[in-house]
C-alpha cells in the first residue's frame, strides 16, 4: 500500500483528496505550459517554473525525441488521475450522506441487524448469537471479516459492500428456510 494512501475512514478523507485534486490539476496545468513554451520557442530556457540547469537538462533529452516535454499520454493519464480522485470524493461524499441519513433499509428477515457507520466507513451485520461455521464461511466468501472490537461482521462502506450486505441476507435467508 502506498505510503500516504487516503483512507475513507480518515475522518478528513474528502479534504485530504481534494487538497490531492487540486495539487493534481495544478501539476497538469504545469505539464500543458510546459508543452505551449517548448512548442513556441523550440526550447525550455525561459519556461515558467524551470531553473536554467533543469531546461538545458530537458533540453538535451528532448534532443533526441519526437516528443514534447510532456507526450500525449502523460496529459491522458493525468486527466484520468484527477478523475479518479474526484469520482472517489463524490463517492465518499454520497456514502457518508447516506449512512448519515440513516442508510439503506435492508430487508434482514430477523437474521441480523444491519449498520452503516459512516465515521468508520463501515457497513456491519451484527447477529444476536454467534453466526454457525456454514454462515461464518458465507460472510467471508462475501469479504466480511469478523471486528471484535465494534462484535460484528464487517467490511467497507461503499456500493459493493451495500451488495454484499443485500446478497449475504439473501443467501442467509434461503440456507434458514431450507435448513
Amino acid at each position: 500500500m502506498a505510503k500516504n494512501a487516503i483512507k475513507s475512514k480518515d475522518p478528513n478523507a474528502v479534504e485530504l483528496l481534494e487538497a490531492k485534486a487540486e495539487s493534481l490539476e495544478a501539476s497538469h496545468e504545469d505539464m500543458k505550459t510546459a508543452n505551449k513554451h517548448w512548442r513556441k520557442h523550440g526550447t525550455m530556457k525561459g519556461c515558467a517554473g524551470w531553473t536554467d540547469e533543469q531546461a538545458a537538462n530537458m533540453d538535451a533529452y528532448l534532443a533526441t525525441r519526437i516528443w514534447p516535454p510532456f507526450p500525449p499520454y502523460a496529459l491522458a493519464n493525468s486527466k484520468r488521475n484527477i478523475a479518479d480522485v474526484k469520482g472517489r470524493i463524490a463517492e465518499i461524499k454520497k456514502n457518508k450522506a447516506v449512512a448519515a441519513a440513516g442508510g439503506y433499509e435492508y430487508e434482514t428477515h430477523g437474521l441480523c441487524e444491519v449498520i452503516e457507520d459512516e465515521t468508520a466507513m463501515r457497513i456491519r451485520l451484527v447477529f444476536p448469537d454467534k453466526p454457525d461455521e456454514q454462515r461464518r464461511t458465507i460472510l467471508k466468501c462475501n469479504g466480511f471479516v469478523w471486528s471484535p472490537s465494534a462484535g460484528a461482521w464487517q467490511r467497507q462502506l461503499n456500493n459493493n459492500g451495500r451488495y454484499a450486505v443485500r446478497r449475504v441476507l439473501e443467501i442467509l435467508k434461503e440456507a434458514q428456510s431450507n435448513g
